[in-house]
């Protein structure tokens, strides 16, 4: 016989609790986070390359994912700093807009500008 429900919450497991904060900050990296990851297979790519200069295949193919790395990597940061540039943007034309848009604030600029203005000449 099945019971209705009494208001009583099913327990979350440690794991599902670490998943949950695991997504929840994953949200909040930038992707440069990402990106310094990322070099860490750079840099082993690149020992490797000093290691195999007698395999001319093996040279090849770790020259070759290097610069895939790379150039994904430069890639990558090229689009984050679009981003915050964007982000810079928009954040400082909302600043502007709700500045001018608040009651009064276009009238006292004009009267300090006047006054002062006036006190100059």
């Amino acid at each position: 016989m099945d019971r209705p429900d009494d208001g009583i919450r099913q327990v979350k497991s440690f794991r599902e609790h670490v998943w949950k904060a695991l997504g929840r900050s994953a949200k909040d990296r930038p992707m440069s986070f990402y990106l310094l990851l990322a070099m860490v297979p750079m840099l082993l790519l690149g020992v490797q390359i000093f290691h195999v200069k007698d395999d001319l295949k093996q040279f090849a193919l770790f020259l070759s994912l290097f610069f895939l790395f790379f150039f994904v990597l430069i890639f990558r940061a090229i689009l984050d700093a679009f981003d915050i540039a964007r982000d810079h943007f928009r954040k400082s034309e909302r600043l502007f807009t709700e500045t001018f848009a608040e009651d009064g604030f276009a009238e006292k600029l004009g009267k300090s500008v006047a006054r002062r203005e006036k006190e100059g000449s």
